[in-house]
């Protein structure tokens, strides 16, 4: 099925990408999973990414669409979850792309809070990302590979969970040496 239809039937290969935010000058570090679709299911590179664009026949409006945490050295946890929308590209949002972010949220979160209703409210940052995903439909996700732009897919998303606890762990390790350092 060509991509085009799959995306106006909403059955394309939704995804996320993982993107670890740490600079080596910050006492803060960000972890976000931005929601992605996969382009060409062959390809297990970067170049597979596809980004929504929310044109008016798409099923899924998941332009901008993804969940971040902060951490810091002073805590073992990461903290301040949140479900949104990022317009960074133009910093302009218009009264179309704002009433789209809202549809496109409150269907999400509502599924979020279904599952918390089934499950229990999530206790860590991995649960949240994973039911994310299960809201989302998500069934890849795509790490980076090094350093730089280059990503790689992976096609079974129950590994994400240790992939982002990975990511977690090493930042706190990271952020608290640096605390330590300024404290010596």
């Amino acid at each position: 099925m060509d991509l085009s239809i799959q995306l106006s039937k909403g059955k394309e290969r939704t995804a996320v990408r993982l993107v670890n935010n740490i600079s080596p000058n910050s006492d803060y570090a960000t972890i976000q999973l931005q929601a992605v679709y996969v382009r060409n299911i062959q390809d297990k590179s970067h170049t597979s990414i596809g980004w929504y664009d929310n044109y008016y026949q798409d099923k899924h409006k998941y332009k901008g669409l993804l969940i971040e945490c902060i951490m810091d050295g002073k805590s073992d946890e990461p903290y301040d979850f949140k479900l949104g929308i990022s317009r960074s590209v133009t910093g302009i949002l218009s009264l179309d792309d704002a009433q789209n972010a809202v549809k496109s949220l409150k269907v999400i979160e509502r599924k979020i809070e279904n599952l918390s209703v089934l499950e229990g409210h999530y206790s860590s940052f991995e649960e949240y990302v994973m039911r994310f995903t299960r809201a989302i439909n998500a069934k890849s996700y795509y790490v980076e590979a090094g350093q730089g732009s280059d990503y790689v897919r992976f096609d079974t998303i129950g590994y994400l969970r240790n992939a982002v606890l990975d990511q977690v762990e090493s930042n706190i390790r990271i952020l608290k040496a640096r605390q330590q350092k300024c404290i010596a």
